[in-house]
Order: C-alpha cells, then sequence, then structure tokens
C-alpha cells in the first residue's frame, strides 16, 4: 500500500504519516515550497 498526501491542503498530515508508520505503509508526502513539512519521516 502507499498512502500520497497533498500536504498542501491536507489538515491531518502527522496523523496519517504516524499511522503509515504503522502499518509499515509507504508515504509519500506532496507540497510546494510555500507550506515546508518538518518531522522525523
Amino acid at each position: 500500500m502507499m498512502v500520497l498526501i497533498d500536504a498542501d491542503g491536507c489538515p491531518v498530515v502527522d496523523i496519517t504519516v504516524r499511522l503509515a508508520k504503522k502499518h509499515k505503509a509507504e508515504c509519500i508526502i506532496l507540497c510546494d515550497t510555500s507550506h515546508p513539512i518538518y518531522g522525523d519521516f
């Protein structure tokens, strides 16, 4: 399974990434440079 996240419009990026990690699913976060994403992923 692969999870694709439109991070520019998704209010639950952190929750989605956490669930993807828990279930060992590949997670791809798509965003532009106006919306930096920070995390331990």
